[in-house]
């Protein structure tokens, strides 16, 4: 009797064992398959180093950016703040500049000679290049990197509106036609909500392109945030912190994009 408990008791313990083996199996499985870019540069980073013989100065290892970021924290909590505050006020204010000249110049062919070709000036010149003179405009303050960041974000909005509107069918445009609608009612009931899944296009593509902006500015121009973290840790010789402050500036574009995508889904599901 003694002899047969023990059995069963090991049968279970050891399936137990396996459910448990198997378990942590296709978890490591998972993380394996969506996060093996992740773990693939952690892997190559230390030997990179190893392999040119690279210096603290030059790169710092894994373990010294990890060790930076966990024993001080509070070095990178408020300038993701700032950071993530400006990028998502700049981007909400250059949709909504980028939607609302889209609607003017598909209504107007004189507001679409008008503003065109100034919209296509501010796309081809490079960003850096404005920075001094938007400086020299509007200060070199915080207010400076929202103006830097609503350039960058209004121009795939304003783009894909008129291509959106412009996408409406032969035949939807005809039924409005001959029901008498207006100009007004047509873009609200039609044009507009046909042009939601490009709008929403221009939101995920520019979520990472507003933090690059908020950084590129507060690099040059402010004293707050990533961007002027990554400078002074630079300024000082720190270079884990720069380092730490780069990896963290690359995971909330990430999140931006991938929140941005996710809203982006929602939203073309409810509509279409």
């Amino acid at each position: 009797m003694t002899q047969s408990l023990s059995v069963a008791a090991a049968r279970t313990t050891g399936g137990l064992f396996g459910r448990v083996g198997g378990a942590v199996g296709r978890f490591l499985l998972v993380v394996l398959q969506r996060y093996w870019p992740i773990i693939l540069l952690l892997i190559a980073w230390p030997v990179w180093l190893w392999a040119n013989g690279y210096s603290r100065a030059v790169a710092p290892s894994p373990l010294d950016v990890a060790t930076d970021l966990v024993l001080h924290p509070d070095v990178y909590v408020w300038p993701v703040l700032w950071t993530t505050l400006f990028a998502v006020g700049g981007l909400a204010l250059g949709m909504l500049v980028g939607v609302v000249l889209g609607v003017l110049v598909w209504m107007s062919p004189l507001a679409s000679g008008l503003l065109m070709p100034s919209a296509l000036i501010l796309r081809v010149v490079p960003v850096t290049a404005m920075i001094p003179i938007l400086a020299r405009l509007f200060g070199y303050g915080s207010g400076t990197v929202v103006v830097i960041v609503v350039i960058l974000v209004f121009f795939p909005a304003f783009s894909l509106t008129v291509s959106g509107m412009s996408s409406v069918a032969k035949s939807s445009r005809d039924l409005f036609g001959v029901l008498g609608a207006g100009l007004l009612t047509r873009v609200l009931r039609l044009h507009l909500p046909a042009a939601i899944p490009s709008i929403m296009l221009a939101l995920r593509l520019s979520a990472p392109i507003a933090i690059l902006g908020v950084l590129l500015a507060e690099y040059l121009i402010s004293g707050v945030g990533l961007g002027d973290l990554l400078r002074s840790s630079a300024d000082r010789l720190q270079f884990e912190r720069e380092w730490a402050s780069a990896l963290v500036a690359t995971a909330l574009s990430v999140l931006c994009f991938g929140l941005a995508q996710s809203l982006e889904r929602r939203v073309v599901d409810r509509v279409t």
